[in-house]
């Protein structure tokens, strides 16, 4: 979900200047939200406020699992519109070195 979500944001930024900005925007959150929600006093306060139900151990490693697949749909949404241009030129380059015959 996520990674359509940062696609779709991009392919609607109208300069250079918005994404860096959106760039420096996500950066700023993995730099300081992520941090700071890793930790124990944020946990508390959660279990205290919401009733979070999970124990330490399983509410770090799902935080853990959120940074990781945050980050990674981040990599393929970036990496994608260059593994698309580099196929299509493979696809390009392999169909003027065939024969006719083919």
């Amino acid at each position: 979900m996520y990674h359509v979500f940062y696609r779709n944001l991009f392919a609607r930024l109208r300069s250079p200047d918005q994404a860096a900005y959106i760039t420096l925007l996500s950066s700023s959150v993995v730099v300081v939200w992520y941090p700071l929600s890793m930790s124990k006093t944020v946990w508390r306060l959660l279990r205290w406020s919401t009733g979070l139900e999970q124990d330490w151990a399983e509410y770090a490693a799902s935080k853990g699992e959120e940074l990781y697949l945050r980050n990674l749909s981040e990599s393929v949404t970036s990496a994608s519109p260059s593994l698309s241009l580099s196929l299509s030129i493979s696809r390009a380059h392999s169909d003027l070195g065939a024969s006719p015959s083919q």
